[in-house]
């Protein structure tokens, strides 16, 4: 997470820190924004991308929860429901390799 966070910073992009999401935009099955949830302190603000957005959230909240009833083809929906995370994190697998 640390590089790719010096990468943007590095190419200019706007990153948003302890900014709860209530909404990920998304028009034409593309991601083009967010509108931030109402703990945040801007709640309801609307943040535009220009060229992408990047979530640090797991994939079944990505795209599960934020679209808010957006249309996501049923193939990859079904794959994405059936995924475990039971026993990872970013880090990687935290189980022990025996």
């Amino acid at each position: 997470m640390h590089a790719l966070i010096r990468c943007c910073l590095h190419y200019g992009v706007k990153i948003y820190t302890n900014a709860k999401v209530g909404e990920i935009l998304v028009e034409n099955g593309e991601a083009k924004g967010v509108v931030l949830a109402d703990e945040y302190f801007h709640p309801g603000k609307v943040i535009r991308a220009e060229r992408l957005v990047i979530s640090a959230t797991d994939v079944k909240q990505n795209f599960l929860k934020l679209p808010k009833g957006k249309y996501i083809p049923k193939p990859p929906l079904e794959k994405i429901k059936d995924i475990n995370l039971h026993g990872v994190s970013l880090l990687g697998d935290s189980r022990k390799n025996d």
